[in-house]
Order: C-alpha cells, then sequence, then structure tokens
C-alpha cells in the first residue's frame, strides 16, 4: 500500500511495497515523478485524474518497462488508486494497491507457447496404463497429444521404414 499527498504527491508506504520498489527502496518522502520517471508519463495523468474526479480507477496486468535492478525490464502489476478526501471532499491525495503480477503472466505466456502442460504432468493415466506399454513414448503413454495443426515430433534417432513418410 502506497499513500500520496500534496501537490508533489509524496509517497509513504508499507513494507508490502518494497519488493515493487526493488533496489529504487527506500523511496519514503519522495515524490512519485522522481521514483518512476520512466512510468510517470503513463500513472501521473491517471493520479491526476482521481485527484480532480475523486473516482477511483484501476488497470489489470498492466505491463510497464521499469529500470528498478539496474536495467530495464517489462513488470506487470494489477493496481488502483483511490481518492483520500478530506472532511471537506477535498482531494488530499490517493491510496495505491499494487501487486506485481509479472510471473503469473510469463507463465500463462509460456503454457500457451508451449500448448498448455501435458495431462500427465496433472496426473495424466494411470500408472497400470503405464506399466502395459499402451501409447508409443512417454507422451503418449500419459495421453499428451499435440495441438490441433501441429504434428508431432520424431526423435532425432528416427529412421522411417520403406513406404513411410
Amino acid at each position: 500500500m502506497l499513500v500520496c499527498g500534496g501537490a508533489d504527491l509524496i509517497q509513504v508506504y508499507n513494507d508490502a511495497f518494497i519488493p515493487l520498489f526493488a533496489e529504487k527502496h527506500p523511496q519514503i518522502g519522495v515524490p512519485v515523478r522522481e521514483t518512476w520517471p520512466e512510468i510517470w508519463d503513463v500513472i501521473g495523468p491517471m493520479m491526476r485524474d482521481v485527484l480532480d474526479t475523486h473516482q477511483a480507477t484501476w488497470a489489470e496486468d498492466q505491463m510497464f518497462w521499469i529500470d528498478r535492478v539496474g536495467f530495464v525490464e517489462d513488470i506487470y502489476f494489477t493496481f488502483s488508486y483511490s481518492p483520500i478526501l478530506d472532511r471537506g471532499g477535498v482531494a488530499q491525495g490517493l491510496l495505491a494497491t499494487a501487486v506485481e503480477t509479472t510471473e503469473r503472466i510469463v507463465e500463462a505466456r509460456r503454457r500457451a507457447h508451449r500448448g498448455g502442460p501435458p495431462p500427465c504432468a496433472r496426473g495424466g493415466r494411470r500408472g497400470a496404463d503405464r506399466a502395459r506399454g499402451r501409447g508409443d513414448g512417454p507422451a503418449r503413454r500419459c495421453g499428451h497429444r499435440p495441438p490441433p495443426g501441429r504434428r508431432p515430433l520424431r526423435p532425432r534417432w528416427f529412421v522411417p521404414r520403406i513406404g513411410q513418410a
């Protein structure tokens, strides 16, 4: 959780936010613009809009190119900004909550690229079927089939028989 306020959006955050800062920590008492200059063009207008309209906003799995560990990397966040109003209804700051979703996004892409985990990785066929030698290889034995439109790969040592393509 991060809270920022004032004209310069000075930030204060709790320990749960430290991993999001990585090597940029500590940034308590520093304007958000100085901490995140590489993404200010995106988050700055969002924050200003929350303060001006008093309406919360959020983004799910938003990708940013951030330099937080010495090099620029793609990082994904799900985050929300909510206004902090005083008794008179004037926005004095905003509350930001965020969760890094990079690992989940990358893993989902890997699975989509690979066609998902084979059924044997999820339990697959029973040991009795494997013991009987059903199928023609480890992937076949556990019930895995290539995605539609893709041919199964042949091992390098495959030698076709005469008349076999």
